[in-house]
């Protein structure tokens, strides 16, 4: 742990006494991207998925806090938490995201995340000989397509020019199927769910090459009371990982999804 980090975590435990006092009548206001099936999406006016199913079994079932769900645009959602307007996000880690909250020791779960593109698309030859990200980007003219707000992707293909950002990553789908995108690196969860659901089998495809592992931790709001919480809950998941339950869950809450 940095120093930076440990002064940060010496304010948290200081703060507990605090959190003793507020209890558990208010509510943990946390964001989720809309339209990100299966981790997070709205249905029935109801927000549903993996980022619901993880906070709901652990921060309200076992810690006994109340959390109230809202879903968003991406981008809109991490501007809401790094001014305090929210609480809280579930996302994956990023060193911008380090500067404006806190988030778990332990992530919830680790994905992987792989290229996806057209089953029609001209550059499907180069794509299948790809071995990793460093050779995927020395293909010259391929055009790239993520969310708008997305850490990994600005992070990770800042040296890519031909690029469309996209509010929803359903929207995706159909820019892949229709050639308008030849490379999409998402994670396989999220892609092999929705090209599923979407009867896309024959029409988008998964490049073989493994791009990243990406682990998902609960992030909380410097500037939100809710990061008294921190402590109990790195508590939680350590006793949960080493316990097995954790992986357990895990297993639990994706089979939902398959």
């Amino acid at each position: 742990m940095t120093l930076a980090a440990a002064l940060k975590y010496i304010l948290v435990l200081t703060s507990l006494l605090f959190f003793s006092a507020l209890g558990t009548a208010k509510e943990m206001r946390v964001v989720v991207s809309d339209n990100y099936l299966p981790f997070s999406w709205q249905e029935d006016k109801q927000v549903k998925g993996i980022l619901k199913d993880f906070l709901d079994e652990i921060v309200v079932q076992r810690m006994g806090i109340k959390v109230s769900y809202e879903i968003c645009p991406w981008a809109r959602c991490q501007i809401m938490v790094k001014e305090g307007q929210r609480d809280a996000f579930f996302t994956i880690s990023s060193a911008e995201r380090d500067r404006y909250s806190i988030k778990t020791e332990l992530p919830l779960f680790i994905s992987d995340f792989y290229i996806y593109s057209g089953a029609n698309n001209k550059n499907l030859p180069l794509l299948l000989k790809v071995k990793n990200l460093d050779s995927l980007l020395a293909l010259k003219n391929l055009r790239y397509v993520y969310l708008l707000g997305a850490g990994w992707h600005r992070q990770n293909l800042s040296t890519v020019h031909n690029v469309t950002t996209v509010l929803y990553s359903t929207k995706i789908l159909e820019l892949l199927k229709f050639n308008r995108a030849d490379v999409y690196i998402e994670q396989a969860a999220l892609m092999n769910y929705q090209i599923k659901r979407f009867n896309l089998e024959q029409d988008i495809i998964q490049i073989p090459a493994l791009m990243d592992h990406t682990n998902w931790h609960l992030y909380i709001s410097n500037k939100s009371d809710f990061i008294t919480i921190l402590p109990q809950l790195d508590q939680l998941l350590n006793k949960m990982h080493q316990e097995g339950s954790l992986q357990k869950l895990r297993h639990k809450i994706f089979s939902k999804y398959q």
